[in-house]
């Protein structure tokens, strides 16, 4: 007779959701994926871009192909694309070999579990039984919730109120797409600087356009209080650029008019340290939310899902599907991946935390650090080059020449040189200039005036 098979309940067929049933099915583990919305693929967000280090991924899973035409290249020899997020979601949800395994309007509002097992209710009543329960749900994520609310019954103080008060958000972002504006091709990448915002422009398929407007909000915001944007609030900041020059004769306005999605969300970030608790483990915007300006997160959501199916095929009776580990088992395998994912982020969240402040000339340090950017030259692109190399795969599925088989992560020298060690002088230069100013000011002031 044969052994009930290990189960993992994913809550949300989010970008890390339906690439971890993905990656599950070629582990030969069993899965279903509960989606509160009735479309797989509805109008949330505008667009997204996917780094090599996610790409190679998709290569892996086989759903590259089918994504190809959408890719361009980069200066790895590999892809980078800018696409529409329900785009991905849609080629995410066809490319399913069981499709049946998904379920739509099965919106989560709570989770019990015990020793033996784990328990998600839907609210239509409908009850799944399984062995993991995996949210990748958001921002707004019912699993970590419901993590929470288990924690604190079983082990108060686990998550600190810190923890939970890690959700904050300095900056609003408009997201959009656009129709191609006659005459124009061949659209580069475009970054606009201003006085506390930012205007990103990256090509799409067609010469169509996604665009991004970052502005700093009037104070920092602790979530359960972020505002909610509307499409009128997303007007308000817009309409006014009209007139601003973006490239060439193209101006802002020109994008504007021609946009066919827009929408307004606040830019939250956040990484918190715990991932996991008992049979309930969270990935993606969840647990891990970076600013759109590094062009990661999606990249990182992918990664999270590939990170954890390669623990979960390791610890399921040889990567067989088969066998029931222990909860013991359970909780060390998610400790390890949880630890290994805080190492892989923390650089990532470090240096986008400051790339959306310097973009936005926000605060001293970032407006010196601006004044020096042009003369680095490539340590900026360098920095991508590192965190794209040290990426995770799936170590289940052979990687092919075409998949970064042969990439050569940076050295600790080049790594030292061209990076991190350049933002931390260009600091500590911003900060000495600060402190050396007034004083060697003050001094000549008494050299001409003694007293």
């Amino acid at each position: 007779m044969e052994k009930p098979r290990f189960k993992v309940i994913i809550i949300g067929a989010s970008i890390s959701g339906l690439t971890l049933a993905h990656c599950l099915d070629r582990a030969g583990i069993d899965y279903v994926v509960l989606e509160k919305h009735h479309d797989i693929h509805p109008q949330l967000g505008a667009g997204i871009c996917l780094l090599p280090n996610g790409v190679r991924i998709l290569e892996q899973l086989g759903i590259y192909t089918a994504m190809e035409s959408m890719f361009f290249t980069d200066r790895f020899g590999r892809s980078f694309s800018c696409l529409e997020r329900r785009d991905l979601l849609k080629k995410l949800y066809t490319e399913l070999r069981d499709k049946s395994r998904v379920h739509v309007a099965s919106k989560v509002v709570g989770i019990s579990t015990d020793e033996f097992g784990i328990s998600v209710e839907t609210e239509i009543g409908t009850v799944y039984h399984g062995n993991l329960a995996v949210g990748a749900d958001g921002v707004h994520s019912i699993a970590r919730s419901e993590m929470w609310r288990v924690a604190a019954i079983q082990e108060p103080g686990l998550i600190t109120d810190k923890e939970k008060s890690m959700i904050c958000a300095e900056f609003s972002g408009v997201f959009g797409v656009s129709n191609p504006i006659r005459g124009v091709k061949n659209w580069q990448s475009v970054t606009y600087y201003g006085e506390g915002l930012t205007i990103l422009v990256l090509p799409l398929r067609e010469n169509s356009v996604f665009w991004l407007v970052i502005s700093k909000l009037d104070r920092k915001y602790v979530y359960p209080n972020i505002p909610r944007f509307s499409r009128g609030d997303a007007r308000c900041i817009c309409e006014p650029l009209a007139s601003t020059s973006i490239w060439a004769d193209v101006k802002f306005g020109d994008l504007w008019e021609r946009r066919r999605a827009f929408n307004m969300s606040a830019l939250e970030e956040y990484m918190f340290e715990v991932w996991h608790y008992g049979r309930i483990v969270c990935i993606g915007d969840s647990v891990s939310k970076i600013a759109p300006n590094s062009a990661q997160g999606a990249s990182m959501a992918i990664e999270a899902a590939a990170g954890l199916s390669n623990m979960l095929r390791k610890l399921i009776n040889g990567g067989k599907g088969l066998g029931k580990p222990s909860y013991l088992e359970i909780n060390a395998m998610l400790h390890r991946f949880n630890r290994a994912q805080l190492q892989r982020l923390e650089d990532i969240h470090t240096d986008s935390h400051f790339l959306v402040r310097f973009q936005a000339s926000n605060g001293l340090l970032a407006r010196a650090y601006a004044c020096m950017a042009p003369y680095p030259r490539d340590f900026m692109t360098d920095g991508i080059v590192r965190a794209v190399t040290g990426a995770m795969i799936l170590d289940y599925i052979p990687l092919t020449g075409y998949s970064g088989k042969e990439w050569r992560p940076l050295t600790m020298g080049e790594t030292l040189v061209r990076a991190k060690t350049y933002y931390r002088f260009v600091r500590l230069l911003s900060v000495t200039s600060i402190i050396l100013v007034p004083v060697l000011l003050s001094w000549l002031v008494f050299l001409q005036f003694p007293i």
